[in-house]
Order: structure tokens, then C-alpha cells, then sequence
């Protein structure tokens, strides 16, 4: 699961890292479902700690379970000119404003169990549909 995690980030980062050079910072948009619970904040600290190593800023937003606020932390981040958002379990058919958004503004979008959809770049494959529904 670290790895997978990590990959994402990784994945999220490396689609940027060539428009990232002319900038100190790069900002990294973490949107989280809830930003307390054990495998968000293993997922977060370890997004902090490559993020730090790579010399990027992340900025993590607890949207507490709502749609709602999720599509306006991707939109807030799209306005900020964040070089990749993450996506902490949001499907992907729930934040389609954010995504959007990120779309808009060129910013890649990855989630860890909201799946693939519109604009998504990557996933870490929870989240989609099963073949048997």
C-alpha cells in the first residue's frame, strides 16, 4: 500500500517536473476525505516527506466527507496553480467541478480509491467498478 501511495505522488510529480523547474516551491494539492483517519494521514505524511525531498510545497485540505468541498479545494487549488492535486478516495464521478477545474488549468489529477475517470491521470486501481456489477 506504501507504494502504491507513493507511486502516486511519484506519478503526480514526475507529469510536472519539467514545467516545475522555473519555480522554487511547486505546490502539491492533497484533497482528502478525512484527513484524520489512519491511512489518510499514513498516505499524507509519506506525500509530505517525497514532496519535501523534491523540494515541493503540499497543502493538504480535509474536505470531511463532502463532494462538495472536495470540488472546491481542486477548484481552489486549479486558481493557486497547484502542478498536481491528489485525490484521497473521492470518486472520481462525485468532483467532476474540481476535475474540471484541474482539466482547465492543465494540473494532472491522481486518486488513491476514487478511481478513473475524466481527466484522472492515474490511479492506484481501487475505486472502479468491478467487472461483476
Amino acid at each position: 500500500m506504501k507504494l502504491i501511495s507513493l507511486g502516486l505522488v511519484a506519478a503526480a510529480m514526475s507529469v510536472t517536473a519539467l514545467s516545475s523547474q522555473a519555480e522554487e516551491k511547486p505546490l502539491l494539492g492533497l484533497v482528502s476525505i478525512a484527513a484524520t483517519e489512519a491511512n489518510n494521514v499514513r498516505y499524507i505524511n509519506g506525500a509530505k516527506k517525497a514532496a519535501e525531498e523534491l523540494g515541493w510545497e503540499v497543502s493538504v485540505v480535509d474536505a470531511a466527507g463532502s463532494a462538495d468541498q472536495a470540488n472546491a479545494a481542486i477548484q481552489n487549488f486549479a486558481q493557486r496553480g497547484a502542478h498536481a492535486v491528489v485525490d484521497l478516495v473521492f470518486p472520481a464521478s462525485s468532483i467532476g467541478a474540481g476535475l474540471d477545474a484541474a482539466k482547465q488549468a492543465n494540473i494532472p489529477v491522481v486518486t488513491w480509491g476514487g478511481g478513473l475517470g475524466l481527466t484522472v491521470a492515474a490511479t492506484n486501481g481501487s475505486g472502479r467498478r468491478s467487472p461483476n456489477r
